[in-house]
């Protein structure tokens, strides 16, 4: 079994609603809502939601957030999960919502520090062929 799929196997979580984040029920922490907004104090980003991302280039950008621990895209509407998020190895939870991609890429592999992987409302995801 490749790394990914021990990844997979001891962290998803299939999701039925969508608890957008843990982090939101908690005042002490700051949830940012668009990489732009991150980019001004990039030192400070633990948590960010990001919503209809409409270029995902811009995703390069994720990797400006040293301390970024929590990741959530929505509606995000690609044939693929995005590439550059394998580059973020701190990431403990990763929360796809409503996607549209049925393929994750093998260098996913890399985000060892994962502790939840979510699958929000998606319907074009098949686990077993996409690993």
């Amino acid at each position: 079994m490749n790394t990914f799929k021990s990844i997979i196997s001891s962290t998803i979580v299939f999701a039925l609603t969508a608890n957008l984040s843990f982090a939101q029920n908690d005042p002490e922490i700051k949830v940012y809502h668009s990489i732009e907004e991150g980019l001004k104090e990039p030192d400070k980003v633990e948590y960010l939601e990001i919503e209809s991302i409409s270029d995902e280039d811009s995703l390069r950008f994720l990797s400006q957030f040293p301390k970024l621990q929590s990741l959530s895209l929505i509606d995000l509407h690609s044939a693929s999960a995005p590439e550059a998020i394998a580059d973020l190895t701190g990431l403990r939870e990763l929360r796809f919502i409503n996607d549209d991609f049925s393929t994750i890429p093998a260098s996913y592999a890399k985000l060892t520090n994962l502790k939840r992987l979510e699958f929000i409302y998606d319907t074009h995801l098949n686990l077993q062929e996409a690993l």
